[in-house]
């Protein structure tokens, strides 16, 4: 692929980031962490030091929709940000369905995609099925009971694994597991420095939370904030309305009264009008 293409598929990837970094600050850290490196043959992946990409498949995918590089770029970072490469065990036939699984979760709470695709709606219909299951999702749990589950030759939501493996899979994990430099793991040292890494990665991870629980509770105090102040606002529309008709009670009882007094000013002059003519008659 020629230079002008790469660097084409270099500006989209950093779009796609800037544009889930502007929707979702609190992801900062997370998001700018992956140093880009290119690899032909692949899709997306990342060993938690490189976020790997093939120039091909990532402008392929911009064309069909760019709101696939967006997601995709996002579903590899959950991935790092919740250590599923690290944590990967030896077998991994159910570990790279769960991580994919675990990061498609969180995906899905962050980007809340108005517009939903088929694929969409089936992943978001698997994975209310296991929160009703297993309740709080992680990779390690969703693993465990898709082993148990699987076992029995299950089925969730009427698909099979090999499905199942295909409707969530955005990246690939294969340097996960891989020890050849240039595929995704590094040398010994390198790994060792980047297990050293991982307590500060988890401490970064629980300030994005921490970051991502003070808005969405600044949020719910706006929110309470606005249904207090309509309240008030109805309030004093009902106490303004309330008055204006006791006001116009008011009014009409005047109103009443002085018909009253009308009529017992008419009556007296109708008896000083009687009188003077039963005095005319008898004089």
């Amino acid at each position: 692929m020629g230079k002008g293409e790469g660097r084409l598929a270099l500006r989209v990837l950093e779009a796609s980031r800037n544009q889930l970094f502007f929707a979702h600050r609190f992801l900062e850290q997370a998001l700018f962490r992956l140093k880009w490196k290119a690899v032909r043959g692949i899709t997306f992946g990342s060993d938690g030091e490189y976020f790997y990409y093939d120039e091909r498949y990532v402008l392929r995918q911009y064309m069909q929709d760019p709101g696939q590089v967006v997601r995709g770029y996002l579903h590899t970072v959950m991935h790092c940000l919740y250590q599923h490469p690290f944590l990967a065990p030896s077998r991994r036939v159910y570990w790279d369905l769960a991580a994919d699984i675990a990061a498609e979760s969180l995906s899905e709470e962050i980007l809340q995609d108005e517009q939903e695709q088929e694929a969409q709606q089936q992943r978001r219909e698997v994975i209310k099925t296991l929160e009703a299951e297993l309740g709080a999702m992680s990779a390690k749990k969703i693993s465990h009971y898709l082993e148990n589950h699987f076992l029995g030759k299950g089925r969730i939501c009427g698909m099979g694994f090999s499905e199942l493996c295909s409707l969530f899979r955005q990246d690939e994990h294969a340097m996960w597991y891989s020890e050849e430099p240039g595929t995704g793991r590094k040398e010994e040292t390198e790994r060792e420095e980047r297990r050293t890494g991982r307590e500060k990665q988890g401490t970064e991870r629980e300030e994005i939370e921490e970051e991502q629980g003070a808005e969405e509770q600044e949020r719910t105090e706006r929110k309470q904030g606005e249904t207090k102040r309509r309240g008030r606002r109805q309030t004093e529309k009902k106490q303004r309305r309330a008055e204006k008709k006791r006001r116009q009670a008011e009014g009409k009882q005047r109103q009443g009264e002085r018909k009253q007094r009308q009529a017992a000013r008419k009556q007296r002059q109708g008896e000083g009008e009687r009188r003077q003519e039963e005095r005319g008659r008898k004089l």
